[in-house]
């Protein structure tokens, strides 16, 4: 037995406790004690009350035999839990009236009711055909109370859509199969609201009277429970009386002291005549006839943006007839407001299969504006809606319908029309078998799907049909899918049987692409191609299937280089899958095109599994360049019901091999031995524009749950070569160890420099998120340069810890050697600077090698955006060349360089040691000069030069970035720089000079400006492997030559050839103490010890 609580309402479910409760203590006085008062009434209640998906607990059942009852505590729970708790009840009853049959209660009570949220539904099957009349349950004794009050009820918020309290008086009685109740339910939180009324019904004549009233202030329970705008006070007021052969009710209902509705709904049996067969006439049983007619302004109801649709007149007229039969008529329904006019009929035979249906209706404007709809969610709009329907049994079997939608909008979706027509043939059952066929036809024009991608996958039109047939007893069809749309299309059936073969589905579904770019957008990559796709087979619901998939893709492109040319021509793909009682068998598999092939097959169940696979890439060097032959991986997986047993052989060119052998435990626990050799640059494209070459000898084995922290072993680096060419060093000769364990990779590393000098590494790699590092990097006079900047040799230390995926932190101190700092040329001619060259139509292999090589611009970001940190300090007491534009000078200082590459942060800088600037005739010996770091490592220089002029005295300045420096002339007093070199150079103005001079002047500028080349003197300094050569000619015409070089890192000789030779020797004892001594060609000599600082 159901109580069906979530139907009765909040009376219903108060009735029903008090009721169950009153009954239980019917039982006949014999049955009770007082010793067992709580033991049998209380499990008597208990089960009575109680049932599936229902658990009643009754606590302190007290005064069984007395004319006072109390209970101290009853709950009602389902399977979510308790809903109902029921304190302090107390029942003042006459245990005397029992004798006569007669329940007499003069109070029945509760201290406090809680109703923390309704019950859950029960399920019901689909109702009788058959009309059955109301009859209240005919009780074996009458009931009467006289008082039935609860001063305390409080409802959880989601029983009427906000927290309440409530007290309830009320009275009842249930005699002979009349009942009689009347109720007085009152707000007592602080809001105003009262709920009464009166309902009454006797068996014996069925006539019903009903009389409720429900008045609210602004925000109260009914007013949120329709969820109805500003919540507005609420009068409801629903009065009826009559036989229910004859019964009419009125409704009316007020908000805001305002009347919103109001309606009458009447019942009335009518009798039909038939001659028995005595020949006489009777009547048979009635037929109900029902009238509603309700009408009002209910816009306000409704949020403020429907007006439109609802106006200020909104009417529902329905007449109609349920036969004894169970057949249904529906005589008259119109649905009218400002925007819709539904009208139409229907009549329904005992099978409740239609044999007559004509409803038409549209939704529109007198001026075409816009409607919105008040469907609720994301705002729906339409221009117009129309609807027609028909089929009468009597003429013909066909019927036809038509639904159409203009201007359809809601949230970002859009169409100028959307349609579905459909007609066929329908035979309701009843006399024959019933059945329904009809095609059906719809189309969606300019349409718009909100989305650029999804409007170029789909088009502007989509067009779909099918057809569907429905025999009763025989399965379900549909048959002829389409659907078509710009340059793709579906084909399709089905068949669906019935509840007793589990709703088996039997299918044949096609597709197909004839232009995969379209769909670029919505796969989020890059496509093109044509694909074509097929899928045959049945399933059911009981999780039985059997499919035969099929797929071609033609000249496919994914946007993935690797992925394009895997792909290239015609590949196909194939699969036979089943799944029944024995298990889930993959019968086959196969892919295949040019480029590669693979086949698989599995049969998986609860005692015996195995699974095959072999696959082979015809050529690796399809995707690893300078590397040719084919790939061919292999394996297998068998299980017993246990633990899989796992092998699996790769393979492949250059001498590449691996094996796996083992086992896997269902709960993913591994026992798997792993060797083989693989040649290292099978990782090159992974790690462009960089390349490694090599060979990894593995041997390892991976032992528990499958992952990283399972895996030890070794892996043996041999015949190393890793190149970078953005840096312009390789590591060559190395040779090196991984070894594997605890998730930790401890490495040992050592290479030679094809720049020359050594590196090492040293360290541990942690193999979890993050690749949190501890290495340890030691550099012996590593050859770094650009061609066209610097040239130098490095040594020192450098601890690179930290998460390598986030951005480690380097640090440590390098010292660099001989480095020679070139300031380019600004350009090859005199034409200047050439502009940037644009390879248009580049071949995909020379797009690699320049990406690879770190020239291509287009893949290269505007900033690294390098999580990479640094601390390093570098020094360089001398031997820190600068030449270039007639530039030869020496530095030497010490720098520290924090920050990220992008955003370099220095401190400290190179500064002057010795140096000179030549231009034209004149030497001058540099003043000042420094060399530092300035956001990158593009170097910031500048350098001064001064001399006396008989206009005062003149400077030449050349500063800037090291790529690209400027030069500047000034002079004191102030002048043109154009008169600046015009007294450098002939110590007179400007407007003084012959024509030869002004050429030379701008000869020396266009040296200056780096157009001038490299000179004699300095092709000679670097073929005779010297750090400095200087020839000079004095006013007499007499040449001198001086040549520098140092010795050892710290010990620098000069000799100076003139009419008074001498040589010349500077030793750095400490960074500021120096040691210089001289011998010249007439026999003096001098030595010395110099304390020498930079401030």
């Amino acid at each position: 037995m159901g109580w069906g609580l979530r139907k009765w309402g909040l009376s219903g479910w108060l009735f029903a406790s008090f009721l169950a409760i009153v009954v239980a203590f019917s039982v006949p006085l014999h049955a009770q004690t007082s010793d067992e008062d709580r033991g049998y009434l209380a499990g008597l209640l208990e089960s009575s009350l109680g049932g599936e998906g229902r658990e009643v607990t009754i606590r302190g059942f007290k005064g069984a035999l007395s004319s006072e009852a109390t209970i101290d505590e009853i709950e009602i729970a389902d399977f979510d839990g308790t809903w109902l708790r029921i304190s302090n009840a107390t029942l003042i009853w006459s245990r005397a009236a029992l004798l006569s049959g007669r329940i007499g209660v003069d109070t029945l009570a509760a201290e406090k009711i809680e109703l923390f949220r309704l019950p859950n539904a029960e399920e019901s099957g689909l109702p009788a055909a058959e009309a059955t009349p109301f009859r209240l349950p005919e009780l074996p004794v009458s009931i009467e109370i006289g008082s039935l009050t609860a001063p305390d009820i409080t409802l959880g918020e989601t029983v009427l859509g906000a927290p309440a309290r409530l007290s309830l008086l009320a009275s009842a009685s249930l005699i002979d199969g009349a009942i009689d109740v009347t109720f007085n339910a009152n707000r007592t939180d602080g809001q105003r609201g009262s709920f009464e009324g009166a309902v009454t019904y006797a068996n014996e004549n069925a006539v019903l009277g009903i009389d409720l009233q429900l008045a609210e202030g602004e925000g109260g329970l009914a007013a949120k429970a329709l969820n109805l705008p500003e919540s507005p006070s609420v009068d409801l007021a629903i009065q009826g009386a009559g036989p229910l052969d004859a019964f009419g009710a009125s409704l009316a209902l007020a908000t805001n002291d305002t009347e919103r509705l109001r309606g009458s709904i009447t019942l009335n049996a009518v009798g039909q005549m038939q001659i028995t067969e005595g020949l006489e006439v009777a009547d048979s049983a009635s037929d109900l006839a029902f009238v509603a007619d309700v009408a009002g302004d209910v816009a306000p109801l409704f949020l403020p943006e429907y007006q439109t649709f609802f106006g200020d007149d909104v009417s529902l007229k329905v007449r109609g007839t349920r036969r004894a039969s169970g057949a249904v008529e529906l005589h008259t329904l119109n649905a009218k407001t400002s925007t819709l006019d539904l009208n139409g009929s229907l009549r329904l035979n005992t099978a409740l299969w239609p044999e007559f249906i004509d409803l038409n209706g549209v939704i529109e404007t007198s001026s075409g504006a816009p409607i919105l709809l008040p469907i609720g969610g994301v705002p729906t709009t339409v221009g117009r809606v129309s609807l027609d329907v028909d089929y009468d049994s009597a003429k013909a079997d066909t019927w036809r319908a038509r639904i159409g939608v203009g201007r359809f909008a809601r949230d970002t979706v859009s169409a100028r029309r959307l349609g579905i027509e459909g007609g066929g043939t329908l035979v309701p059952a009843g006399a024959s078998i019933g059945s329904i066929a009809g095609v059906f036809a719809l189309e969606a024009l300019d349409l718009d799907a909100g989305d650029a991608g999804l409007n170029e996958a789909l088009g502007e039109t989509v067009r779909a049909s099918f057809f569907t047939e429905y025999t009763q007893g025989l399965p379900f069809e549909l048959s002829n899918l389409t659907v078509d749309g710009d340059e793709y299309g579906l084909r399709g059936t089905a068949r669906v049987s019935g509840l007793d073969d589990a709703f088996e589905t039997a299918f044949d579904v096609s597709a197909r692409a004839d232009n995969l770019s379209r769909f670029s957008a919505v796969a989020s990559m890059p496509l093109s191609g044509a694909a074509a796709f097929s899928m045959t087979g049945n399933a059911d619901a009981g999780g039985r299937f059997s499919v035969v998939a099929q797929g071609t893709g033609q000249s496919l492109r994914l946007g993935e280089p690797m992925a394009d040319v895997l792909l290239r021509g015609t590949s196909e793909i194939s699969a036979n899958l089943r799944r029944d009682e024995a298990g889930t068998q993959l019968e086959k598999f196969s892919l295949s095109n040019p480029q590669l092939s693979a086949e698989a097959t599995a049969s998986l169940s609860s005692t015996v599994s195995s699974a095959n696979f072999d696959g082979t890439l015809a050529d690796l060097g399809l995707i690893i360049p300078n590397v040719s032959g084919p790939l061919n991986v292999t394996g297998s997986a068998d299980s017993a019901g246990g633990d899989w047993e796992v092998t699996t052989a790769l393979l492949g060119p250059a001498g590449a091999r691996a094996n796996t052998q083992g086992s896997v435990s269902r709960d993913g626990i591994a026992d798997l031995v792993i060797d083989g050799t693989i040649p290292l640059q099978l990782a090159n494209p992974f790690i462009e524009p960089r390349t490694v070459q090599g060979r990894a000898d593995v041997d390892a084995r991976l032992q528990g749950p499958l992952g990283l922290a399972a895996l030890s072993g070794a892996i043996d680096l041999n015949d190393l070569r890793i190149s970078a060419p953005s840096v312009g060093i390789a590591l060559t000769q190395g040779v090196g160890q991984i070894r594997v364990s605890q998730s930790t990779a401890q490495i040992e590393l050592r290479a030679q420099a094809s720049t020359g000098g050594a590196a090492q590494v040293d360290g541990n790699i942690a193999l979890s998120k993050g690749l949190g590092a501890q290495l340890d990097i030691r550099l012996e006079n590593i050859g770094f340069l650009d061609p066209d900047l610097y040239r130098t040799q490095v040594s020192g230390d450098l601890d690179v810890s930290g998460l390598l995926a986030a951005g480690p932190r380097i640090s440590g101190q390098l010292v660099l050697g001989e480095t020679d700092v070139t300031i380019p040329s600004t350009g090859l001619t005199s034409f200047g600077v050439v502009p940037e060259i644009v390879h248009h139509g580049a071949s995909a292999g020379a797009e690699a090698t320049q990406r690879r090589a770190g020239l291509s611009r287009a893949d290269a970001p505007s900033q690294s955006n390098s999580p990479l940190q640094l601390d390093i300090s570098i020094d360089a007491p001398q031997q820190i060349f600068v030449r270039g534009r007639g530039l030869d000078a020496e530095l030497g200082g010490q720098l520290r360089i924090q920050g990220s590459p992008d955003a370099l942060v220095s401190v400290g800088r190179f500064d002057l040691l010795r140096g000179r600037l030549d231009l034209l005739t004149k030497r001058f010996v540099l003043d000042e000069g420094s060399v530092q770091l300035i956001g990158d490592f593009d170097p910031f220089i500048r350098f001064v030069a001064s001399t006396e002029t008989g206009a005062g005295t003149a400077s030449v300045i050349l500063s800037g970035r090291a790529s690209d420096p400027e030069v500047t002339f000034e002079a004191t007093p102030a002048a043109a720089p154009d008169e600046v070199l015009a007294q450098i150079f002939f110590e007179k103005g400007v407007d003084q000079l012959s024509a030869f001079q002004a050429l030379q002047l701008a000869t020396a500028v266009r040296r200056l400006q780096g157009r001038g080349g490299e000179g004699v003197v300095a092709k000679l300094r670097r073929g005779l492997e010297l750090d400095d050569l200087d020839v000079s000619t004095d006013d007499d015409g007499s040449v001198a030559v001086r040549a520098g070089k140092y010795v050892s890192q710290n010990v620098y000789t000069e000799v100076e050839v003139d009419d008074e030779s001498a040589v010349s020797l500077n030793i750095d004892l400490t960074r500021n103490l120096v040691g210089r001594g001289s011998v010249s060609s007439d026999g003096k000599s001098s030595i010395g010890l110099f304390f020498e600082k930079d401030y």
